[in-house]
């Protein structure tokens, strides 16, 4: 886990913000499925993107290696079924982001978001209910403060490629790719 040296008193913990991550890409893609104007729906289809990749970073980063620090059959399968939930949304992404038509676009973006949603759903009902009971608070505060501190700095396009193997790997896959 990546330790930024700050006080943890005062942080939120990482299932907190994860869940207002959540709420935050929930909201850009309602009021993206709600907006006519494509200069707006651009504007925050853009804003919709950057939240997910940066979520998705983080969520690689700091949240699954502290899960599979766990060493439970348990955090495993949550472990390897989150890797592959974000595979599939990262996929979906790029493939939307490199679609020429609108209504194409809009049809891969919905697809992609459909993961997004599923994944939020099974994430907040067991992924996060299962670390708040095996972790500590202190533990959950320093990732969180890991998390706050690692997506104010990372921003990313979305790509198809890291991989779910190992976290060395993805580390690796972040730090090559372009921005």
């Amino acid at each position: 886990m990546i330790i930024t040296g700050c006080s943890v008193e005062n942080v939120d913990n990482v299932i907190d913000l994860i869940v207002r991550d959540h709420n935050t890409v929930k909201t850009h893609y309602d009021k993206f499925k709600h907006t006519i104007n494509s200069e707006e729906k651009g504007k925050i289809c853009n804003q919709l993107i950057k939240e997910l990749v940066q979520h998705d970073e983080c969520e690689q980063l700091i949240v699954y290696p502290l899960l599979k620090s766990l060493f439970t059959k348990e955090a495993e399968r949550y472990y390897k079924e989150s890797l592959e939930d974000h595979q599939e949304m990262r996929n979906q992404l790029f493939e939307a982001r490199h679609t020429k038509e609108n209504k194409d676009f809009e049809a891969k973006l919905n697809k992609a978001m459909d993961i997004v949603l599923y994944h939020i759903d099974k994430e907040e009902k067991e992924v996060l209910s299962f670390m708040k009971r095996e972790l500590k608070e202190e533990t959950l505060k320093n990732a969180g403060s890991s998390f706050k501190d690692h997506k104010t700095r990372f921003r990313r396009a979305p790509y198809s490629d890291i991989s779910t193997e190992d976290v060395t790997t993805a580390v690796a896959s972040i730090l090559t790719k372009p921005f």
